[in-house]
């Protein structure tokens, strides 16, 4: 046998080193005894190496090195590749125990939005759902679960699917991650509200990059994130840290002036409770002192309540009515119907055509699109 054959080496990273070592002392005509008295080990140290009972320490890959010309770091990738091999596989199958519980998260869902590469097998499913939510294990993520159930105990919709909802908060702490937002200030973001306020008349091409790069010029990152079905969210709002918050929106109904009245409450939470809160607008939301006044803000931002309360009672709300008292406060007609129809000044079927309609994914995709440019 040639010195380059006796020489040549190539390791298989899912075996023991022992195994190798063994069959190179083989091929080069090294007995057991021999290989133990020039690397200095005890002979039944040697045969436990060689038989995958012990693991190849860094002093005797620096020996072996010396003795068979192969380099001290190949030894120890070996023994470093099979460890944590042989750990994998003990925790794939601690996890093989999980699946049913994987299976109550939105995974599917999950695929079809990039979250995440689609699973090979029910275990991967968990592995998967652990490494999207930035967890260790299921008893972490079920910890996590539990906490998250405390701080948004008014959501009866969390309460009810935990797992959709905290997957589409996920998203969005994601996407939130990805933007590069000034610290905090207040007064910047109450100054920054009322000019967004001023956007809705414009398009989604135009209002939406415009919402995301003024938020995060003052501390808040935007995230439009279509709802996960049967989670019934129109949005979110809670700290990321001391300097950062997030606003959450998802669209849901379609019309714009709920999107622009869940952007308001929203942002009436960050403006105004504080930092150790956190809130989901839902249906069905129990009511609070903060709904309450994040709902009058969003309500009073978008139409001034005197000039409201002069055109709700004068009975007039033809459409040219509608549209001319939207064009004085410069607002979107579709807002001004929208709140006649929550008052009950009209009937829910009337002047709808003036009602916009925002496609979620378009407003998800526009959001996400400006955030990966921040």
């Amino acid at each position: 046998m040639t010195t380059k054959m006796l020489n040549e080496f190539k390791p298989d990273y899912n075996a023991h080193p022992g195994f190798m070592l063994s069959e190179i002392a083989a091929a080069r005509g090294i007995m057991k005894m021999e290989l133990a008295r020039r690397v200095g080990l005890e002979e039944k140290t040697m045969s436990q190496i060689l038989n995958g009972k012990a693991p190849i320490e860094t002093e005797t890959a620096i020996a072996l090195e010396r003795v068979l010309g192969i380099p001290a770091e190949t030894w120890s990738a070996l023994s470093a590749n099979y460890k944590l091999r042989k750990k994998r596989e003990e925790s794939a199958k601690r996890l093989s125990g999980f699946v049913r519980w994987a299976d109550q998260f939105p995974v599917k869902e999950l695929v079809e939005r990039g979250m995440m590469a689609k699973p090979s097998s029910k275990t991967d499913a968990v592995e998967k759902i652990l490494g999207f939510f930035g967890v260790s294990s299921p008893e972490s993520l079920d910890d996590y679960l539990s906490r998250l159930r405390i701080l948004y105990r008014r959501s009866p919709t969390f309460q009810s699917d935990t797992k959709a909802v905290a997957s589409w908060l996920r998203i969005a702490e994601i996407i939130a991650a990805g933007i590069d937002a000034e610290p905090f200030d207040r007064s910047a973001f109450l100054e920054t509200v009322k000019a967004i306020r001023d956007m809705t008349l414009k398009a989604p091409c135009d209002f939406v990059p415009y919402m995301v790069e003024a938020c995060a010029r003052s501390g808040v990152a935007l995230a439009i994130v279509k709802e996960i079905p049967g989670t019934r969210l129109s949005g979110a709002s809670h700290w990321l840290n001391p300097s950062k918050a997030l606003i959450a929106l998802s669209g849901r109904h379609r019309l714009e002036d709920h999107f622009w009245f869940s952007f308001f409450h929203e942002a009436a939470h960050i403006i105004y409770h504080g930092k150790k809160q956190a809130f989901i607008n839902c249906e069905n939301a129990s009511s609070s002192k903060e709904e309450s006044e994040a709902d009058r803000f969003a309500a009073n931002i978008l139409i001034p309540p005197s000039e409201y309360s002069a055109f709700s009672q004068s009975g007039f709300f033809l459409k040219a009515d509608i549209l001319r008292f939207s064009s004085k406060v410069c607002v979107s007609p579709g807002i001004v119907v929208g709140r006649l129809q929550k008052d009950g000044l009209i009937k829910y079927d009337w002047h709808n055509n003036l009602r916009r309609r925002f496609d979620p994914d378009n407003l998800s995709a526009l959001a996400t699109q400006n955030a990966n440019s921040q």
